[in-house]
């Protein structure tokens, strides 16, 4: 059972980064930019759209979907 509550977190988790992945990625860019000196933030390569973002979070959510299935067999075997 514990391995159906985890699954669904994490299914949840990668549907909630799927679906807020601009203010995610906005987030994300303004880390990134402390990272770096000032000047030398236009020159480092980065993040350029939060397409990146929604691709983490379907993979968190295909994790998820595993996860669940995976329970569910041992479960019912």
């Amino acid at each position: 059972m514990p391995g159906l509550i985890i699954g669904l977190i994490v299914l949840f988790a990668g549907a909630a980064i799927t679906g807020y992945r601009g203010p995610v990625y906005a987030a994300a860019a303004r880390a990134e930019a402390r990272w770096f000196a000032r000047g030398s933030v236009d020159r480092a390569p980065r993040l350029r759209n939060p397409l990146p973002i929604a691709v983490v979070g379907a993979f968190v959510a295909l994790a998820g979907v595993v996860m669940i299935g995976s329970a569910l067999w041992v479960w019912s075997s």
